[in-house]
């Protein structure tokens, strides 16, 4: 996938020699396509620009993005332009876009993850890719390190240390020249690396696939190559106009056509763009012309002039940086860029891109003031921390003195010959960090040490905070006392509540209070639109659990309260750091307040009113806008940007068939407010309003929750109910309003703290209900039934959709039944399908009928076609279930009187016979007989099962019969082992009831040689170890290889141990299938695949617990769909015992935590679950 030229694509290349700093740098235009020889063109790279009043030039120049040094043969007008000229422009200013990335990498949030970008099995390839490369693994590392580092280059001898470009802007600083850039670099840099760009998880794709490397590489030797003739009007036919002329191209020309003219009126400037910006005619040369001014190629001379002129920054005058408050001075060649975005550390960082170098600075507290210093170890806690870097190799560390101070140079090198360079240096109770990085070969460079040597350091002017101040946020809606104005720090957080993910807006504000070392901090964040936290408990264990799986220790945690608001009070340790943590919940919102001691080790003191100063001030007021609820009958009012949830499809069987759903958020407070609105189909049939409204009301009850008000309200001339209803599991109350106007019906929903219910901004949402227009009266109690029957006639298919779907909800009276029957005998294209209309029609005689339904339904049944024969089975059942006193006898003659019924659903036919098995007896005469019939022999033989399972009481019926049920046994079992690989399981369920038989009935003739058949000749495991149970409960031989196979296996073990328990055979079974440890496996792994339903992939014993003198085996397992490692158990036993009691399942799982830790505790802890489990 070679991007030769789009939109922005090129706009950066990060700068992969300072990826763990966040630094990047610009890169241009690249080009595409295949070259091919032709003869020597003119070189044209540079373009004067005169005219328009102008005294002097300016120039264009063609720049391309590589190392490459094919690209960097300049011709002597290039270097003696830029040197005419006291500006120098490019795309973007590269200190602003080095700035951006910095702050973005640094300040990354969870929206950036490499694995919310990628699917997963792109990360998987990347990773594996990324660990190849560099040695160590990926992690979730910022996109743009990533692409860098994976990047596919080709490095020649020859390559030079930076791009064209940016040694284009590297020669004009040397010049001193101003610098400019045409094009904003924030959206730039949004387009190219920001965290919702589609761009980067398009080229982080295509880095996942190493087929690709060899081909952009190729591509890019091609594209130098065209490059190097340095022709506009062939890298223009080369190109070719898509990739020159697409609209984002075609803006992103406009916006540098202006820019530059807006320099050119000012002064001289010489302007470096990506080659591709140049041609055609929506090109830079074409546009400038058309504005009047006059562009010609500017002769090219190449006698080495170029190569007088370099980057070389050690002999310019640097600029000098002096912080006060920390102590230290030091000088880099340009303005750095300062920012406390890392974890609240001031950081000065100047990003050399000309050179291929970073120089980078900042500086930390060892302890409080008043505290004794701890010199050396802090130097050395420093040194081990840098060194840890797995991605580099310590090439050398050496204790020098600067200054007469102590300080430690430590080198570090990597594979590919990159390095970074560190110097650690300890004074005035502060500690200095100074790095720089690039080729490990330039760490000890002039260049390099000029910047490790003006490092100057003094007495820190630190003052003492001599009053706090008090921080009020009216919007998030509390006050408090900071030592400092704060620092706000925002997140985008994707949060995965209820199965979908949402973007939770976290906001920060970080204090620092250098003096004492201590951080202070106070974040808030409303859960998102459509979602409502309604168990806050729930929402404080998992803040605790998140915690502690992110390496935070809960010394302890207490419940505390403020201003009515439920909280908790928390006592953590990370990394030997102490911290002292509040959160609050509020309704919707979620307050933290965190106090953090920067010394290491040093106690959390209570001595100042950060936690006591926190006060919940009045929600402000927020503005509700009328919103047009669907058919425009209706408005209510809401806050803005409703989040709209539509019905994404026509629920036709239901009376409200579709129906429109938005949530609300107060901005003010988080409050939650739901409208849901649909429309009353005009099938529906209920006896009043009051029906209506009873039967909407019982549906927002749920099961475990109380209904403390339903009251009858009017709003606005508009009939509706109020409701309070109270739930159980959190005891939050929550406000409801139903509106019924004509076949409107709407509900409105609140989910807020209590006191917040009846606010004054509650009130208004809730009676901000208004009627538009006036909609025509419907007939609620009217019969709707001749509608519903003509319409399932309809040729369209709406209309049909809609009345067949009011079969499921329309309770048709007996007064309507003469058109019922005259529809059953209307042809519907779905008649031979049993859920067909005609189906649906019969399904309703069940519960509405009269005098006349067994002979309708007898009519019908003898009039259906044999290609409409599956709703014969559905007449069958329906006249039993109509009339079950008369309708018995009619069902059994019309089964065995006629033809026999082809279906697909004969299991319909014959579920009257499981629904009575005393008929069955009563009539064997009669029913007996149909098993000569293949079709109707395994519903015959599932009826005969059911009787089997009632433990004895039809044994006597089963043994005198056996013979004739069992009379095609053979037959039948002969079919299944020919058709066993069909889909079909018909052959399958008769052998398997044919066994349950055996069972019940034992020592039958038969028994030995339909077994030993299946035994012999067939290779499902599952129907040979059925086979191999009834041997034994009907005491007849199993070979030993069958046997050892069939105890060998845990899916199929303890079926046999059973079986030869209940026979009194245990003894057949080998030793080692008997003992305690092999007894308790398959009992775990029989709980866990029946019981708890998975699968598992792996399960290891890790020991035994005692709990009231009997002795639990806990095991480690893992399923095949979830890899992590859960605890179970199985017990109890007596020590020494061989008594095993077979029928319970002696065995629990704890799912709660996903690590097997500390497993006697977790053992112990499921004991009772174990017990009260198997007591129930």
């Amino acid at each position: 996938m070679i991007k030769f030229y789009q939109p922005c694509t090129s706009c950066f290349m990060v700068f992969k020699s300072a990826r763990n700093f966040a630094v990047a740098i610009i890169g241009f235009a690249m080009l595409c396509s295949t070259a091919s020889a032709q003869q020597k063109r003119p070189y044209n790279l540079l373009w004067k620009v005169t005219g328009q009043g102008m005294a002097k030039p300016s120039f264009l120049f063609g720049t391309m993005h590589v190392k490459d040094d094919r690209a960097f043969h300049f011709s002597d007008s290039v270097m003696l332009a830029i040197q005419s000229c006291p500006s120098f422009a490019l795309e973007v200013h590269p200190d602003t876009v080095v700035k951006e990335m910095f702050i973005t990498m640094s300040n990354r949030d969870s929206t950036r993850s490499l694995k919310n970008m990628l699917n997963k099995a792109d990360y998987d390839k990347l990773a594996k890719r990324f660990k190849k490369k560099n040695g160590y693994p990926m992690g979730d590392i910022d996109p743009i390190q990533a692409e860098s580092t994976l990047k596919p280059e080709r490095e020649r001898p020859d390559d030079r240390k930076t791009f064209v470009d940016a040694y284009l802007f590297g020669v004009a600083r040397a010049m001193e020249k101003n610098i400019y850039g045409l094009e904003n670099a924030g959206d730039q840099f949004k387009g190219y690396f920001g965290a919702h760009s589609t761009e980067i998880k398009e080229r982080l794709a295509y880095l996942a696939d190493s087929d690709n490397d060899e081909e952009e590489l190729d591509q890019t030797d091609k594209l130098v190559t065209v490059y190097q003739e340095g022709n506009v009007d062939y890298i223009a036919e080369y190109m070719g106009e898509a990739n020159i002329a697409d609209s984002i191209m075609i803006l992103r020309n406009g916006v540098m056509l202006n820019s530059m003219i807006a320099r050119m009126k000012e002064q001289p400037i010489f302007t470096a763009v990506g080659v591709a910006h140049l041609p055609g005619e929506n090109g830079l040369i074409k546009l400038l012309r058309d504005k009047g001014y006059i562009v010609t190629a500017v002769a090219a001379d190449f006698t080495g002039v170029a190569e007088k002129y370099g980057t070389d920054y050690s002999e310019l005058k640097w600029t000098a940086f002096t912080d006060e408050s920390r102590g230290y001075s030091l000088e880099v060649p340009f303005t750095p860029i300062q920012t406390d975005k890392i974890l609240g550390v001031n950081t000065v960082f100047f990003q050399d891109i000309a050179n291929d170098m970073f120089f980078g600075a900042f500086a930390a507290l060892e302890s409080a003031r008043g505290s004794q210093p701890v010199g050396q170890k802090a130097i050395d806690r420093m040194v081990k921390r840098l060194s840890a870097n797995q991605q580099y190799k310590v090439a050398s560390i050496k204790n020098i003195l600067v200054d007469g101070k102590k300080a430690v140079d430590i080198f570090l090198k990597d594979n590919a010959g990159k390095g970074t360079r560190y110097r650690v240096v300890e004074n005035n109770n502060m500690l200095y960090c100074l790095y720089a990085g690039n080729n490990f070969s330039s760490l000890n460079s002039f260049y390099a040490n000029r910047f490790f040597n003006s490092f100057k350091s003094f007495n820190p002017n630190i003052e003492k905070n001599k009053s706090w101040i008090t921080f009020k946020n009216d919007s998030a809606a509390f006050s408090v006392k900071i030592p400092v104005q704060p620092q706000l720090i925002h997140r985008i957080i994707p949060t995965k509540i209820s199965q979908h993910t949402y973007n939770v807006d976290v906001n920060m504000y970080m204090s620092i209070d250098s003096a004492n070392l201590q951080n202070y901090l106070v974040r808030h964040n409303d859960y998102p639109a459509g979602t409502f936290l309604a168990q806050p408990e729930k929402a404080f264990d998992a803040l605790t659990k998140e915690m502690t799986s992110k390496g935070v220790k809960v010394i302890s945690q207490k419940q505390i309260i403020k201003d009515g608001n439920e909280g908790r009070d928390l006592r953590l340790v990370m990394n030997n750091f102490n911290m002292h943590a509040q959160v609050f919940i509020r309704g919707n919102r979620v307050y933290m307040l965190l106090k953090q001691n920067i010394s290491e080790g040093k106690p959390i003191e209570d001595n100042d009113d950060f936690f006591s100063s926190f006060t919940f001030m009045p929600y402000l007021r927020s503005e509700l806008k009328e919103y047009a609820l669907d058919g425009g009958n209706l408005t209510v009012k809401v806050f803005d940007k409703p989040r709209v949830i539509p019905d994404s499809t026509i629920t036709y069987d239901s009376f409200l068939p579709k129906s429109t759903t938005f949530f609300t958020t107060n901005p003010a407070s988080g409050d939650l407010f739901g409208v849901e609105h649909a429309t009353i189909s005009n099938y529906y049939r209920i006896a009043n309003i009051d029906s209506l409204y009873k039967r909407l009301g019982n549906g927002l009850v749920k099961y475990s929750d109380t209904l403390v008000r339903d009251s009858a309200i009017t709003v606005n001339g508009i009939g509706g109910h109020d409701f309070l209803i109270k739930a159980k599991e959190s005891s939050n109350m929550h406000r409801y309003r139903l509106f019924i106007s004509n076949d409107d019906v709407v509900y409105l929903s609140s989910y807020q703290s209590g006191k917040e219910l009846y606010s004054d901004q509650s009130n208004m949402f809730f009676n901000s209900i208004s009627k538009i227009n006036e909609t025509a009266p419907i007939s609620l109690a009217s019969s709707k039934a001749q509608l519903i029957l003509n319409d399932l006639a309809s040729t369209d298919s709406v209309t049909y959709k809609y009345a067949r779907g009011a079969l499921s909800y329309y309770k048709f009276q007996r007064d309507e039944l003469p058109l019922l029957y005259k529809a059953l005998h209307r042809s519907y294209d779905d008649d031979s399908l049993a859920t067909g209309t005609r189906g649906k029609l019969i399904q309703l005689l069940a519960d509405t009928n009269d005098v006349n339904t067994l002979s309708e339904l007898t009519k019908l049944y003898n009039v259906i076609a044999k290609d409409k024969q599956e709703l014969r089975p559905l007449i069958l059942k329906t006249i039993v279930d109509a009339n079950k006193k008369a309708g018995y006898d009619l069902y059994l003659n019309l089964l065995t009187g006629g033809e026999s019924i082809e279906s697909d659903n004969l299991y319909t036919a014959f579920r009257p016979m499981s629904d009575s098995l005393n008929f069955v007896v009563a009539n064997s005469a009669r029913i007996i007989p149909l098993f000569k019939n293949p079709h109707y022999r395994k519903n015959l033989l599932n009826v005969v099962n059911n009787m089997t399972n009632e433990k004895g009481k039809y044994d006597t019926y089963l043994k005198e019969h056996f013979n004739e049920i069992t009379a095609h046994a053979m037959e039948d079992l002969n079919g299944y082992l020919m058709h066993k690989d069909s889909t079909s399981n018909n052959w399958y369920v008769g052998v398997y009831y044919y066994l349950e038989l055996m069972n019940a009935i034992k020592r039958q003739p038969i028994t030995n040689s339909f077994t030993n058949t299946i035994i012999q000749k067939d290779n499902y495991a599952g129907l040979v170890n059925n086979a191999a149970i009834t041997r034994i409960k009907n005491h007849l031989s199993v070979s030993p290889t069958v046997l050892n196979k069939l105890l060998d296996s845990l899916s199929t073990r303890l079926g046999v141990l059973k079986a030869l328990n209940d026979e009194k055979q245990l003894e057949k079974a080998p030793a080692k299938y008997r003992t305690q440890l092999a007894f308790a496996k398959t009992c775990l792994y029989n709980y866990l695949t029946e019981a708890e339903d998975i699968t598992i992939d792996k399960i290891g014993l890790l020991g035994t617990v005692t709990n009231k003198g009997n002795l639990y085996y806990a095991f480690k397992f893992s399923s095949d769909s979830e890899k992590a490692e859960h605890l179970g158990i199985a017990g109890p036993f007596k020590s020494g015992s061989a008594k095993y009691n077979f029928k319970k399942y002696n065995a629990y799982a704890d799912f709660g935590d996903s690590k097997v830790k500390n497993w006697q505790i977790q053992a112990k802890k499921i004991i009772p679950d174990l017990l009260a489990s198997d007591a129930n």
